[in-house]
């Protein structure tokens, strides 16, 4: 017991012995007077104690202390309540007093037992014999319940109880401790013992039952088991609920405890007794919930889900509508409704005191049962308008039986006017169809209910009703989902469904692979191993209705979809123009153009005009069918003059008669584009890297620059004709990237030597271009001085080549390209002198007359045989005796501006000549290493950094005067024009080469690749 309930049962001896207060004191001094008397003689002596502790009622209480407490020592009633004078005692209650909670009616403990059927519970018959009314022949009855809370059973038989928190001697200490323990273990069993409001496990009120492992908290060495009246056995019930209920008070094992399921409806006695809804936390603690007045129960009442009444409207707990928080332990059914107690309690949520949790009129086990409509469906119980219209179920099934009677409507489906599913149709309306009045689109095809019905598109909108529904597998951290049959899902990706017994969830996925049976970035994970389902079959039905087994195996394929012509656009969608454009949904190229309905749908074009489309093979800008025709208007191609086209020409080629115009651009200038390149006007390309200035100034490449990112490519190669229409988007390369010129990490050519001696002191250079006309931004091949001319093996050519006086050797070289080339210029070593071989033979290899590039066209060049000399220059012993060329005058040609000293751009002529007078050059040789020492390592007033994003040079500034001034920086490339630049300023030939330096050697060769590209 805890201070304040030892004081309450101090107050209960109190009053009883104010009563009898002075008659007590007298007698007391009395019996103390007879015991010291007694003393006299032993005989004496002996007589009086065994009379003092007599019990000649057999009521419990010896004489002695019936004496003290007023009561008859030879009538085991003193009060007539029926209850013996010692066990009234024991329990606090006044053996004197017959009316209140002392009486045989009373119920001190709350349990719903009186005192006289606590006492007499379970007493066997004939206990004891009514011939003897002054004696209890068998004692006091001590087995049955207990009456009363709060008792402390160690000091019940005394006359003067300590309270709690009185001084005494009391196990180790000097505090009289309360000694509460109740039955059970309240460690473990999870029940509320001691009836405080908390699951027993704590001692927040100092009940005393902290110490679960103990019974004897206060250490006096007795145990003090203590129990609560109301709960005599522990086992969480109430004595008087078990009584009722057919269960033992006193037994807490078997079928009459906790655990115990007499009825097995598989409600355990306790879930019978407490409604398992809410066993559950207060604030994080284990507790009942707390009732109206502030004292624990173990339910709240009303939990009523049609009238949202409860913890969270009732949504999720059992229903509580009758009042009634207990159901019969000794009946499966409580409430005869045709449902177990625990289906109910656990699982349905309805009340299961109550036969009818909604009040609907339907009986829960009725609606539960129902088969409502076709296909059938039942009603909720706990909801009393299950389809959400203007009528309760029960006004809807007048008669309560779960099924549709004549007269009757459904009370799972909609009988008003309104459209809940927004389908165009309304809900009685569904409700006499197949289709479903909550679901927009019934078969999951992908097309609304009121459209399918609409003539214009003649689908069924109950087509097909059929899942395809397949095992999971297994499921991969890469997001894929492996099926035991992956058939029935759109390889197109789509939505799919987790089916977790009966419980829907919607995942998409990427593509559907049939040839693994797994679906490609599924997207959330399944849960679990549910089976896998798809409802939109609509990407199957065509080819299912074609083949036949839309009948048998694919019924599960849906018509909203439905193409007759399998052009991919579905019949209705044709008809009604959907996208913008109609067409025959029985052709599969309405126009004959050579573009499906459905390309051309896609590509935003006419499919019923076959001269407007995109199928445009060359690139030209002109598609097939306008150029193998004649007549389409010329406005399909932007020409708006009102013309019609009178030409035929090649649609597999960009300029039909080669003349060097495209066909489209011929068009536009009025030329004849099919059979005569006479007539084409060529655009100028001042940089002569194939692509025209004016299409450069569009695509923002540099027109002074054939190679604008300096990666190795010219910009006519990266960007080919059939791109400049669209500003180089899509090309095959991007002119503004130099990494994709060239592939990076990979061996671009192998160059193996089969004969000669290769001298390594010597650096090996591989040639691609060579640019010697100036542009003000780089320099550039000019095909008028420039022309190419078709070679054959076996081919020679020492032209503008050193004298092989200065070669150690002549090295034959085997070229073997990584990446085959079959058009524009080909790399090949520096000096090239013969050609030998070369295959493809089907392809045509073209050279420059002096400036040795090379050209292919026609076919792929895998493999190449040339041959080169090794030259050697002693530039120790030839660099005094060095002296600038005399070659062409484009070798050392340069804008006038350079020495127009009033121009701002001949700085670069007075910075390359104090460069040499700086370093005091004298000879050809000295000033070309002045000029490049220079450039390489600046002087004192400049320093040069090289920066692969380049100058940041403008395309109306001078490419030396931009770098020497201003910049200080640049590409490779830009440096390498600068220095070509100032040595022809001074004199010196000198023109812009790129391609290839050096090699990783392989023992027989050199593999060359991106790391050794240069200008």
């Amino acid at each position: 017991m805890n201070g304040a309930d030892t004081l309450r049962t101090g107050s209960i001896r109190t009053s009883k012995l104010d009563r009898s207060n002075r008659r007590t004191v007298a007698q007391s001094m009395f019996l103390v007077a007879l015991m010291v008397f007694s003393t006299l003689t032993a005989i004496d002596f002996v007589t009086e104690e065994v009379s003092a502790a007599s019990d000649l009622d057999g009521d419990g209480l010896t004489y002695g202390l019936e004496y003290l407490i007023n009561t008859a020592a030879t009538d085991w009633d003193s009060d007539n309540d029926g209850l013996p004078d010692g066990w009234e005692w024991k329990y606090g209650l006044d053996p004197l007093s017959a009316t209140g909670g002392d009486g045989a009616v009373g119920d001190p403990d709350g349990d719903g037992m009186s005192n006289l059927q606590e006492y007499s519970y379970l007493q066997p018959t004939g206990w004891d014999n009514p011939a003897t009314t002054g004696v209890l022949d068998n004692g006091v009855w001590w087995n049955g319940t207990i009456p009363v809370n709060d008792w402390n059973e160690e000091d019940s038989m005394q006359f003067n109880q300590p309270n709690c928190g009185d001084t005494g001697s009391d196990g180790q200490g000097n505090t009289i401790l309360c000694d509460e323990d109740p039955v059970g273990n309240v460690c473990a069993n999870g029940f509320d013992d001691d009836k405080d409001g908390q699951v027993d496990g704590s001692d927040s009120d100092n009940d005393g039952d902290a110490d679960c492992a103990s019974d004897d908290d206060d250490g006096d060495g007795i145990a003090d088991e203590d129990p609560n009246g109301w709960d005599t056995d522990g086992d969480g019930m109430p004595d008087g609920w078990e009584a009722a209920n057919g269960l033992n008070a006193t037994s807490a094992s078997n079928a009459d405890g906790a655990n115990g399921d007499p009825d097995g409806d598989g409600l355990i006695n306790l879930m019978e007794y407490v409604n398992p809804s809410w066993t559950t936390t207060c604030a994080g603690v284990p507790c009942f919930r707390q009732g109206p007045n502030g004292v624990p129960t173990e339910t709240v009442s009303p939990c009523d889900p049609v009238q949202g009444i409860g913890p969270g409207a009732c949504a999720t707990l059992t229903a509580e509508v009758d009042g009634i928080t207990s159901t019969n332990p000794q009946d499966s059914d409580s409430d005869n409704d045709g449902l177990n107690d625990s289906y109910e309690a656990l699982t349905l949520l309805t009340d299961p005191t109550s036969s009818d949790t909604d009040s609907d009129g339907i009986p829960d086990g009725v609606e539960i049962a129902s088969a409502y409509g076709n296909p059938a469906q039942a009603s909720d119980p706990r909801n009393n308008n299950t389809d959400g219209d203007a009528f309760d179920d029960g006004d809807e099934d007048t008669n309560g039986n779960g099924i549709l009677d004549p007269g009757e409507t459904d009370p799972t489906r909609r009988e008003d006017s309104g459209d809940e599913d927004n389908d165009g149709i309304q809900n009685w309306e569904e409700n006499l169809s197949c289709t479903e009045w909550d679901v927009a689109d019934t078969d999951f095809g992908g097309i609304n209910d009121g459209d399918e019905r609409n003539v214009s598109h003649g689908t069924d909108p109950c087509d097909s009703l059929v899942n395809f529904a397949t095992t999971f597998v297994s499921f991969s951290g890469a997001n894929q989902l492996f099926l035991a049959d992956a058939t029935g899902f759109n390889p197109n990706g789509g939505i799919g469904y987790y089916n977790n017994s009966g419980t829907y969830t919607t995942f998409s996925y990427l593509s559907a692979s049939l040839s693994s049976n797994a679906l490609l970035g599924v997207s959330p994970a399944p849960i679990g191993t549910p089976t896998i389902e798809n409802r939109n079959g609509s990407f199957c039905h065509t080819e299912a209705t074609q083949d036949g087994s839309i009948a048998t195996t694919r019924s599960y394929c849906d018509d909203d979809y439905t193409d007759g012509d399998g052009d991919g656009l579905a019949d209705w969608e044709e008809l009604l123009g959907t996208y913008g454009w109609f067409s025959n949904p029985t052709l599969v190229d309405t126009d004959g153009d050579g573009v499906s309905d459905f390309d051309e749908v896609f590509d935003n074009t006419d499919p019923t005009e076959p001269c407007f489309n995109t199928l445009d093979p060359d690139g030209d800008g002109i598609n097939s069918y306008f150029e193998n025709t004649t007549g389409c208007n010329l406005a399909f191609i932007g020409i708006n003059n009102g013309s019609n086209d009178i030409w035929v020409t090649d649609y597999l080629s960009v300029d039909t008669d080669n003349g060097g115009v495209d066909d489209r651009t011929e068009y536009f200038d009025n030329t004849n584009p099919e059979n005569d390149p006479s007539d084409d006007l060529l655009p100028e390309d001042f940089d002569n890297d194939g692509i025209p200035d004016a299409v450069e100034n569009i695509t923002g490449s540099d027109w002074r620059n054939p190679d604008t990112d300096g990666g190795g490519m010219l910009d006519g190669e990266e960007c080919p004709q059939q791109f400049w229409l669209f500003n180089c988007v899509g090309a095959p390369f991007d002119i503004f990237d130099p990494r994709d010129d060239i592939p990076q990490n990979d061996v671009i050519f192998w160059a193996n030597n089969t004969t000669g001696v290769v001298d390594f002191g010597n650096e090996k250079y591989w040639r691609t271009y060579t640019n010697d006309i100036p542009t003000g931004g780089s320099f550039a091949h000019d095909d008028s001085v420039h022309p190419l001319s078709e070679i054959s093996t076996p081919f020679s050519n020492f032209s503008q080549m050193a004298s092989t006086s200065f070669a150690n050797d002549t090295v034959t070289w085997q070229i073997n390209y990584n990446f085959p080339v079959n058009t524009g210029s080909i790399t090949l070593p520096a000096y090239t002198t013969n050609i030998s071989f070369w295959s493809d033979s089907g392809a045509t290899l073209s050279r420059t007359n002096d400036t040795h590039r090379y050209e292919v066209e026609g076919a792929y060049i895998e493999e190449i045989i040339v041959q080169q000399p090794e030259y050697y220059f002693d530039w120790t012993s030839l660099a005094g005796s060095t002296i600038a060329g005399q070659g062409f005058p484009y070798e050392t040609a340069l804008p006038s501006y350079y020495t127009d000293l009033n121009d701002p751009r001949s700085v670069v002529y007075n910075i390359t000549n104090a460069v040499i007078n700086e370093a005091t050059a004298v000879n050809a040789y000295e000033q070309a290493l002045a000029l490049q020492t220079f450039l390489q390592n600046g002087n004192a007033s400049t320093e040069f950094k090289l920066n692969f994003d380049g100058s940041g040079l403008a395309n109306d500034e001078d490419l030396a005067q931009f770098i020497l001034e201003d910049a200080n920086e640049g590409t490779c490339s830009e440096f390498a024009t600068t220095f070509v630049t100032m040595a022809r300023i001074i004199g010196l030939p000198a023109r812009l080469v790129s391609g290839f330096k050096g090699g990783d050697w392989t023992g027989n060769g050199y593999a060359v690749g991106a790391q050794h590209l240069r200008t």
